[in-house]
């Protein structure tokens, strides 16, 4: 049963003719909240023979970038050389996006061979994926991707974008906005607080809380910070049920 573990920075080292190629994935700001289910099913559905190409559908902002850092992070191991986050948000050109893979594999001059050769020669004998994000923005560079699939075997792509790359085996996997309380009928702070929607609110809130000085002492003397994140000293959540009170008043104020 494989097990997930936190995103960090994971190296991983390949020997290619003498040099050492260096992958990273970027460490989330945030603990990924309330996709445990989305996370299993993708791993699953990547570790399947058949699924070599899987689009991560949905709006804008709905959290596909992040879902996606969760899964490659835990599919690390699973695959021998490693998984690769491309991002495509600064591109616009189709004809950029090889290249920009090139460049994140860290692949150095090309010789007699075109670029998209250079990369399927890189990629043809190694078991990686690769996680590219903000697709929808390069969609005529889908054939480039059928290429890279078509000559290299053991390769995975997992892809972020708003629209489908409309390529034959593509399978999607569509990625729905964190369910809401229903603003008519809400439930008490407490279990409000255990949604998603509402716990992905508290952290940053708390966090912005503790941060300013004008904050009572009390609050302060109630949290430490241990390097990453602010810990509920007596295990009480004073603070965490305030903010959530604030956020069912919200809620009741937008309901009317």
């Amino acid at each position: 049963m494989m097990q997930r573990k936190s995103i960090t920075l994971f190296p991983n080292q390949a020997a290619v003719s003498g040099q050492v190629s260096i992958q990273k994935l970027p460490l989330p700001p945030t603990p990924l909240v309330g996709r445990e289910r989305e996370v299993a099913e993708i791993c699953a559905l990547l570790q399947r023979t058949e699924v070599r190409l899987l689009t991560l559908i949905g709006v804008g902002g709905v959290g596909k970038t992040r879902l996606g850092l969760e899964v490659a992070g835990a599919l690390w191991d699973v695959f021998a050389d490693g998984v690769c986050f491309v991002p495509l948000a600064p591109l616009s050109d189709p004809e950029r996006v090889v290249p920009v893979i090139a460049q994140t594999l860290g692949l150095g001059e090309i010789g007699d061979h075109s670029r998209l050769e250079h990369v399927q020669h890189y990629l043809a004998r190694r078991q990686m994926a690769l996680l590219l994000d903000n697709f929808e923005q390069v969609l005529d560079a889908a054939p480039h991707l059928a290429d890279l699939l078509a000559s290299c075997p053991h390769l995975r792509l997992l892809v972020a974008s708003r629209a489908a790359l409309r390529l034959s085996g593509e399978y999607e996997y569509p990625v729905q906005p964190l369910a809401v309380p229903d603003l008519a009928h809400l439930p008490e702070c407490e279990a409000l607080a255990k949604l998603a929607t509402v716990a992905l609110f508290l952290q940053p809130a708390i966090e912005w809380l503790l941060g300013k000085q004008e904050l009572s002492g009390r609050w302060k003397n109630q949290y430490a910070y241990n390097g990453k994140t602010w810990v509920d000293i007596d295990q009480q959540g004073q603070l965490s049920k305030w903010v959530t009170f604030r956020a069912c008043a919200v809620l009741k104020a937008v309901d009317g």
